[in-house]
């Protein structure tokens, strides 16, 4: 059987008994046009063309080496209904191995986000449970507290008020544990170029328990301070 392509033109030779009665989709190799294409009319008589055998030509061909195989303008392309299906399904197959990978990324960098935010969000426990681990979280900007409650925003400023020097620390206090936590007292200290402690005294927070996640400023005020290179803020050793 002889199908010829609607859309470039090409023709090929099937397999007549590879269609069903109600015809079937094929495929042109060339173009990638599919089309319905329905069975052969059936054959009242059927004739047996007989050609002379072509050994002359054949012996010249096989003296000569291999030949280019593509066929030739206007030639039947040997292309089966079968093949077309195949490549049909290695298509959808690519498509869906292809599907697989980009689910596979996307779930990596959904695994990778997630351990992220709960490595900030809950790095006091993380802390608790590794310690060492709180040098990390220092490297990057992020310091934490084992107690669960982080000081942040922490800034000092030196004014003149009536002739005296006043020096001003102010600063914040956030919850970043899952539970309500007891605010400690903190701990101002001046330090000289060599992180030496020239002074310090005590500051007693604004709030005595904060919620997860909630927050409470500090405010703290020294008169006539010494000259210093630094003020640290950090929470009270506890008492024995």
């Amino acid at each position: 059987m002889i199908l010829t392509c609607p859309q470039c033109a090409t023709r090929y030779q099937a397999d007549d008994s590879k269609f069903l009665p109600a015809g079937r989709s094929v495929k042109c190799a060339r173009c990638g046009k599919v089309w319905h294409q329905a069975p052969p009319p059936p054959e009242t008589e059927t004739t047996v063309v007989l050609s002379e055998p072509q050994t002359a030509s054949a012996d010249a061909a096989t003296k000569s080496g291999p030949r280019d195989l593509k066929p030739r303008e206007g030639a039947f392309a040997q292309y089966s209904v079968i093949a077309a299906e195949m490549e049909d399904e290695s298509s959808s197959g690519a498509w869906a191995a292809r599907a697989v990978r980009m689910a596979g990324w996307a779930a990596l960098v959904l695994i990778f986000a997630s351990v992220g935010w709960a490595s900030i969000h809950f790095r006091e426990d993380v802390v608790a449970l590794w310690p060492q681990s709180a040098a990390l979280y220092k490297a990057v900007g992020l310091a934490v507290s084992p107690g669960g409650i982080d000081i942040i925003d922490v800034r000092n400023d030196l004014k003149v008020e009536d002739g005296a020097r006043v020096l001003v620390v102010s600063g914040k206090l956030v919850n970043i544990s899952g539970h309500e936590l007891p605010v400690p007292q903190l701990r101002i200290a001046l330090l000289d170029e060599r992180e030496r402690e020239l002074f310090h005294w005590p500051v007693f927070a604004p709030a005595g328990t904060l919620m997860p996640g909630q927050s409470t400023r500090f405010l703290a005020r020294l008169s006539d301070p010494p000259l210093a290179a630094a003020v640290q803020v950090t929470f009270a050793p506890s008492e024995p």
